[in-house]
């Protein structure tokens, strides 16, 4: 893939006066400066920012202290590991997501698996997987506090403990920044490395620091490659000083400049091996720009999207193996139908190190035409204190629940205040029916808005599969964009974009009261009581702030749930769906 040669394709008159504004505003050279006041001026912001920049200069400082890690994996790979697991959320889990997916592992004997969901059905699968006695624990969080890796934490030690005893220790490390909570209790509990995170760069831009590249290189990649490529493309864009030949600047400006005119929902199109980096782009771009009640709302394609159910507010990336041939269609369609759409051929996996400093870059530079600071997420810690509250009142393990609407077969019904008020003058029964109660909810949408499954489930292939035809199905009736998300991992995500972006968003949210129990050491609650509390907590946030939102809890185990809710509403959605006005 040749980046400069994708990005001279740009041809839109809103971006090229997106370049003459950057030239203006010596956009480049400030970046290269890493001139903090670009963004913002406030002493608050400036303070934040400055410590937020380490980024424009990892793929040169982590590959100069490669040396360590070259020694550790070495060491490893003298041993019986069989399995690297990274036990992360966000910025500390998803580019590791990417390395195990979208990567080459060939004939490595180490295994890398990521845990970045509370779901006890999930920590239970992952568990069946691991030979405990042959697995490596890589325990990820910047701040070191965060609550879910902290709880995977826990739960593994013991289990580890009671296969290996006082080995135990030897099968755990840590990446964590310097002097955090996680690094002190690490060293107590005898951890075998510690891998120092850079405290100048923030989760979300921390792919090429040791979040990402410590489990790339114990899974056996390439991280030499890895970072050569990055840093090739740094210096690309770190010396050209034209706006409209910088490929960083071209995909900010490309970003930017369509969201200021309302194009602000960016479709990704992926390759099916590539579907794991849309993750990644979906908590950069949503985590930097969704704030000040503006934002750029990433979209990874609904299957079976066709240009015919495509409005004027989105833009499309598409990041595309050559061999794709569908997906090169699909774009090719969505041009011809007069959408903006920017093109990544992606021949070699190893050509996503470059894509990870380009979308970073392009990012700060979507903040900046946008007037915002990319680099806080000053939204986020409202659904993290929610659940904290709703985990203190918690009694012998279980919380506290509000009495439900009403009730829908199964399933209990939650909603904001105005969907309450429709329902009420609709028509009053004790027990309404899933595909009236969506359809009332989802004829609210209008032109310019965007939808939200939000998930409180195992993210499995089969579920996922589920909810992905529910998905289409609400994308083809009502003709905006739909976005799958799983709790807890969008809170680190697009979460910040959910309730700092504005209120074009409306939500579906689909959790359980009945999880299978499974304690965390030295809690009082187990894992079915954290992701409960989780997303209740993340319904209450998003109610307060004022967002259309319906919530359906179900007692049944979540395939069976979700497939009836699929298989109930799938024809009568369609055919009953009133489409918003184009």
């Amino acid at each position: 893939m040749n980046i400069l040669e994708e990005s001279k394709s740009v041809q839109d008159p809103t971006v090229e006066a997106a370049f003459e504004e950057l030239k203006k505003s010596n956009f480049l050279a400030l970046f290269r400066a890493k001139q903090a006041s670009l963004w913002k001026k406030e002493p608050a912001n400036l303070a934040i920012i400055n410590k937020s920049l380490g980024w424009i200069d990892a793929p040169e400082t982590t590959a100069m202290s490669l040396g360590a890690l070259r020694s550790f994996v070495l060491e490893l790979g003298r041993e019986e590991i069989e399995s690297a697991v990274v036990l992360g959320m966000g910025g500390s889990s998803l580019c590791c997501e990417v390395f195990k997916e979208c990567f080459p592992h060939p004939n490595h004997k180490i295994r890398l698996e990521v845990l970045d969901s509370t779901s006890p059905e999930a920590v239970s699968a992952l568990q069946k997987k691991l030979n405990l006695k042959k697995t490596m624990f890589i325990v990820s969080s910047k701040s070191g506090s965060t609550m879910e890796p902290n709880c995977f934490m826990d739960y593994f030690f013991s289990e580890t403990q009671k296969v290996l005893g006082n080995k135990a220790p030897s099968r755990f490390i840590a990446v964590t920044d310097p002097k955090t909570s996680l690094e002190k209790k690490a060293s107590q509990m005898r951890f075998r490395k510690i891998w120092p995170g850079n405290p100048n760069v923030g989760g979300r831009y921390s792919a090429l620091t040791n979040f990402g590249i410590v489990p790339a290189a114990i899974s056996g990649l390439n991280v030499e490659d890895i970072l050569n490529r990055a840093r090739q493309i740094r210096a690309t864009i770190l010396s050209e000083n034209n706006p409209a030949l910088n490929p960083a600047t071209v995909l900010g400006a490309f970003l930017g400049a369509n969201a200021r005119k309302g194009k602000d929902k960016l479709t990704l199109i992926l390759s099916p091996q590539y579907k794991a980096f849309g993750l990644w782009i979906e908590q950069l771009i949503a985590e930097s720009t969704g704030k000040e009640g503006r934002g750029i709302v990433p979209i990874i394609a609904e299957d079976g999207l066709s240009p015919k159910d495509i409005g004027s507010d989105r833009i499309f990336v598409g990041i595309i193996d050559p061999q794709d041939n569908a997906s090169a269609d699909l774009i090719k369609k969505i041009k011809e139908n007069g959408a903006s759409c920017l093109s990544y051929f992606i021949e070699n996996p190893y050509e996503l190190s470059e894509q990870f400093f380009l979308w970073e870059a392009a990012t700060a530079t979507a903040g900046f035409l946008l007037g915002i600071n990319p680099f806080d997420q000053p939204n986020v810690q409202a659904a993290k204190d929610l659940t904290v509250d709703i985990l203190s009142k918690a009694k012998k393990g279980r919380i506290a629940e509000e009495k439900p609407f009403l009730r829908s077969g199964e399933a209990q019904v939650f909603c904001d205040e105005t969907l309450k008020e429709i329902i009420l003058k609709s028509q009053k029964k004790p027990n309404w029916p899933l595909t009236d109660l969506l359809k009332i909810h989802l004829t609210r949408l209008k032109a310019g808005d965007y939808a939200v499954i939000l998930a409180y489930a195992q993210p499995e292939a089969k579920i996922q599969k589920e909810l992905e035809l529910l998905r289409s199905f609400f994308s083809k009736t009502y003709h905006v964009p739909f976005a799958l998300e799983f709790g807890p991992r969008y809170l680190h995500s697009t979460g910040q974009l959910y309730k700092g972006g504005g209120s074009g968003g409306l939500f579906l949210e689909i959790a359980f009261t009945r999880g299978k129990k499974l304690p965390i050491p030295g809690r009082p609650w187990g894992f079915e009581t954290l992701i409960r509390a989780q997303a209740l907590g993340d319904y209450s946030a998003l109610k307060s702030s004022g967002h259309r939102i319906l919530r359906l809890d179900f007692p049944a185990d979540e395939f069976t749930a979700i497939k009836t809710v699929v298989q109930s509403l799938s024809s009568k959605i369609l055919r009953s769906g009133q489409r918003h006005p184009q």
